[in-house]
């Protein structure tokens, strides 16, 4: 078996665990690191990757030990090899590493040690791809899901503040999608995002607009920019009917907050007519 098939599998096995067959994504890694331990040895550098993967599959199915197990063996090889490592592959593990911790973390109800591993994985995501990136900002949500989890208060720190620390952070993390998004939309061959993160992305971006609304309630107008990368979103993921209703509120409330003459309005009009003019009718269904 070569690299190309073992990176085949470990695609395949990432596709299976987004599709929740995390059975199917168990047998496909462990495969790859029975295959890559016999060419390379146990405990390698070359096994990181699918055992991140691996990591990630037993959070998820919540085989905790196990996890903790995984996570410390990869710690483990990235500190006996790091004179082998090339910086970015370093951060790129370390990132990966930290999220998984954070996860683990989350789980086990022990937040302050979530969100120190949640701001350590922002720092090499920001040190490897900057801190504007959509990868950046999954790091930004979990740190703003920690703060705004009603059963932790950071130490010396009031509710009220912590709570408004939060909200910032989902909003960078809306500034950054909305961001990626148009300039997708406008230079869509000069930049690509797998069909998995823009789910992750679509996710993120439901979670802030309800807890938005849990903070808010109907006392303040909704983020446009939030519906507008929401619709944005929706369009690369194929959701037509969807797209056009979040743009369309988005335009609404530029509308009556911002006037019809605001960029930001004439933005959303130009966005509803895209969808409409280059979209199917049949999508519309």
């Amino acid at each position: 078996m070569d690299d190309g098939r073992w990176a085949d599998l470990c695609l395949e096995s990432e596709e299976l665990c987004l599709d929740k067959n995390f059975t199917g994504a168990y047998d496909k890694v462990l495969l790859v690191l029975h295959e890559m331990t016999d060419i390379y040895g146990e405990n390698a550098l070359e096994l990181v990757y699918p055992y991140l993967l691996l990591g990630d599959i037993v959070l998820k199915q919540n085989h905790l030990n196990q996890a903790e197990e995984t996570l410390s063996l990869i710690k483990w090889i990235l500190i006996k090899e790091s004179s082998n490592l090339d910086k970015e592959l370093t951060l790129s593990h370390n990132a990966r590493m930290e999220k998984l911790y954070c996860f683990l973390m989350i789980k086990h109800r022990s937040f302050e040690q979530a969100m120190s591993h949640a701001c350590r994985g922002a720092y090499y995501c920001s040190m490897l791809l900057g801190p504007e990136h959509i990868d950046t900002s999954q790091f930004y949500f979990h740190i703003g899901s920690i703060i705004n989890n009603d059963t932790w208060q950071p130490a010396e720190s009031s509710l009220l503040d912590s709570k408004d620390k939060g909200l910032g952070m989902f909003n960078k993390v809306t500034d950054i999608w909305y961001q990626f998004l148009t300039d997708k939309m406008h230079n869509g061959s000069l930049l690509s995002c797998s069909q998995s993160k823009m789910q992750e992305g679509a996710r993120m971006l439901q979670v802030i607009a309800e807890i938005h609304m849990k903070h808010n309630g109907r006392t303040q107008p909704p983020d446009g920019r939030l519906l507008q990368a929401r619709g944005l979103i929706a369009v690369e993921l194929g959701m037509y009917t969807e797209a056009y209703k979040f743009v369309e509120y988005a335009q609404n409330v530029y509308l009556k907050t911002l006037g019809g003459d605001h960029p930001a309005t004439t933005d959303a009009q130009n966005l509803l007519s895209f969808i409409r003019e280059s979209i199917p009718s049949t999508k519309f269904d």
